[in-house]
Order: C-alpha cells, then structure tokens, then sequence
C-alpha cells in the first residue's frame, strides 16, 4: 500500500454513504455523551466554559463538513449541511470574545498586535512552514518567494496559495475582521462601531466583486455560484453577519442575560429560539436564488442570514442543554485546539492522508480525528506561553 494519498483530484468513493454517515455520528454522539461531567459551579451565560465548547462543536462540523466537500466523491447521503454554520460560528465567537475582551480592558495597538501574533500567527506560521516542506518531499511543489512571504503575512489570495491549504481564506478573512474590529473600537459610539463593522466589510466585497481586485476563489456553493469571470473573492462576502453579530451580543450581554436569566435553570427561552432559527435556515435554503449581477447584494445577505440562524441555532441550542448544569469534557478540548486544528485538518485529509485512504471512511475517519487532534494539541503546546 502507498505511503499516503492525495485527493486533490482522486477523491475516496463511498459504497456505503448511509452506513457511514449513522456510523461516523453515532461515534461522535457516543464519544460526547460519555464526556459529560456534572460541574459544581454555575455557568454563566456564554462564559469561557459555554463559549469554549461552542468552538469544539464548531470544528467539528467543519471537518466533517470538509470531509465531505474537499475527501469524498459527491454523493447526497453524506450531505452535512452545519458544515457553513461551522465557519459562522466560529466568526461568531470571535466577534463575541474580542467584544467582551474590549470591554474589560481597552487594548493598545502595540497589544492588539502582540496578542493577534503569539495566539494566531505562531502557529500559523509553523503549519506553513510544514505544508512547505511536506509540499516540497511528498508533492515535488515549490513557491516563489513572494507568494511565501505574502502567505506568512496572512495574505492568501494568490490561486497557487489556496493550493497550499484550501482552508487559508478563512485566515486572511479573520485578520480582516481583526483590523475592522480595531478600527472601529477607536470609536466610542456603538452605532459608529457597527457602521464601520458592516459598512467596511460590504464595501470591500462588493467593489471587489465588480472589479475583480483579489483574485477569485470559486469553490461549489449549495445554491449559490458566482462565475469567477465576474471576479470576487467569494466566501468573504458570504460570513460577513456572523462577526458582526458575535459583536453584539458582546456588547449587549447584560440585556442577553435577561432573555436566559438563570443559566443553570430549565432554559425554555433557549430551546424555542433554537428551533426559530433552525426553522428560518432550513426555510433559506430550500429557497433558490436566482444570481445576477444586480441581485449580488441581495443573494449575499441571504445567505449571511441563513448561516447566522445556523450558528445562533447552535448556541441557543447549547445554552438549552447547559441549563441542566453540565458540560462536554471532548467539547472544551476540542474548543481549546480548535484553530490548530483548522489550521491543520484540511491539509492533512486532501494532500496529505496518512490514515484515511487505508480502511472505509466511517472507520478511518475516526481514527483520522484522533490523530490530527493529538497533533493539534502538540501545537498548541508549543505556541501557546500558558499550555
């Protein structure tokens, strides 16, 4: 058997999607429900325990999400529509954590950037320099110097750079958000705050759509396809509400904490409003769009919409279940790895697989989650001062 595969172009067949997706959830479900452990203190409305293991639940969907898109060939059993909401919650709570963050200490510039490089670019930058390397001995491909240096820089717009991990729009897309987020907390008022975060971000899209200034990155969408002939960078205009959002909620947790008032209590308010949003996703996307050039903003914000009622399905549905005072052990660890392994997962399922080609998916999967997660946490480990 080979060393390992690459499923750029040879992608894993499935004889049995339905099997495997029941098996890989039952797995997951199973492994989640023997975390649970009964916590003495009270938790608190979206606290550092619930928002922690709202990350672990997000990279979950998102890699399963990506096992489906960039592993498998296509095939509609395997389809796993929280895949987006992943990413969405994830722009979520960052827009919430830098929020709260803000509020308990304003940060200097000098600060700002000294956090954004020790918590998001160390470990960045050793999963380029391995996806180099890696890219160099098992794929005989190299970069020029410039794309390297614009990669390291967090700027991945380059149609080679996506290559290199499909994932790093994403990266580019949070510093993005970061430096809008600084920007408009220079300001005092909210309502000049808000302006900035949602103003500057459509601006930027929807002038790049039209003249094409970043170079497009096209991948499938569920019922949205943009021709890379009319230019865009895709994705970015499709998260733009989550973050804004997580921005919010942020600043108006006081009035959050009345609608949830005992966290610790039967949390009725939690479980409607998760259905509400659960209803208004599903309700979006069964509807089709029709694109046009003049329907862009429209289509845009449709889809922002439908992917933030994902991800607010998802905490308010955690918030329901955190009412019976518990938390998921494997959720606050996945939660605690959770950028290492976005930074690390795709890479090693499309261009570099080790594990998943030898035995059936809904086997090696697993297996395969267990191993990125342990490589996650020696990343982390390293990185991070206070591991």
């Amino acid at each position: 058997m080979e060393f390992f595969a690459s499923h750029i172009v040879n992608r894993i067949p499935l004889t049995d999607p339905k099997e495997t997706t029941l098996f890989i959830y039952a797995i997951i479900l199973t492994v989640i429900f023997l975390s649970i452990l009964k916590t003495p203190k009270k938790l608190e409305l979206l606290d550092f325990t619930q928002t922690r293991q709202l990350r672990g639940l997000a990279i979950l969907f998102i890699i399963i999400g990506h096992l489906k898109s960039n592993v498998l060939v296509r095939n509609e059993y395997i389809s796993f529509y929280f895949a987006d909401g992943g990413v969405s919650l994830f722009l979520f709570l960052s827009g919430y954590g830098l929020m709260r963050s803000h509020q308990l200490k304003t940060s200097t510039l000098s600060h700002f950037i000294k956090r954004r490089i020790s918590r998001v670019f160390a470990p960045y930058w050793i999963t380029t320099l391995l996806f180099l390397l890696l890219d160099y001995l098992l794929l005989s491909e190299t970069y020029p110097l410039k794309l390297i240096a614009l990669t390291a820089l967090g700027l991945n717009f380059h149609l080679k750079l996506q290559l290199l991990d499909y994932g790093r729009w994403f990266i580019t897309l949070i510093i993005f958000f970061y430096c809008t987020f600084y920007l408009a907390t220079r300001f005092r008022k909210l309502s000049i705050q808000l302006l900035i975060l949602i103003g500057f971000p459509v601006s930027v899209c929807y002038l790049n759509y039209f003249f094409a200034i970043i170079t497009p990155y096209n991948p499938p969408r569920y019922f949205i396809h943009i021709s890379p002939a009319l230019g865009g960078w895709n994705p970015w205009h499709l998260f733009i509400l989550p973050f804004v959002a997580g921005f919010l909620a942020g600043a108006h947790i006081d009035k959050l904490k009345k609608i949830f008032p005992a966290p610790w209590k039967f949390q009725w308010n939690g479980l409607f409003l998760g259905a509400v949003f659960l209803g208004l996703f599903l309700f979006i996307g069964r509807t089709t769009i029709n694109h046009s050039v003049f329907g862009i903003f429209y289509t845009s914000l449709l889809i922002n919409v439908s992917r933030l009622c994902l991800a607010l399905f998802a905490v308010c549905t955690f918030v329901f279940f955190s009412s019976f005072n518990i938390q998921y052990r494997i959720l606050s660890f996945l939660g605690s790895v959770s950028y290492e392994l976005y930074l690390l997962h795709d890479a090693f399922m499309v261009k570099y697989d080790f594990i998943l080609f030898r035995l059936p998916i809904k086997y090696s999967f697993p297996i395969f989650l267990v191993a990125i997660t342990i490589l996650a946490y020696a990343l982390r480990r390293v990185t991070s001062a206070d591991a």
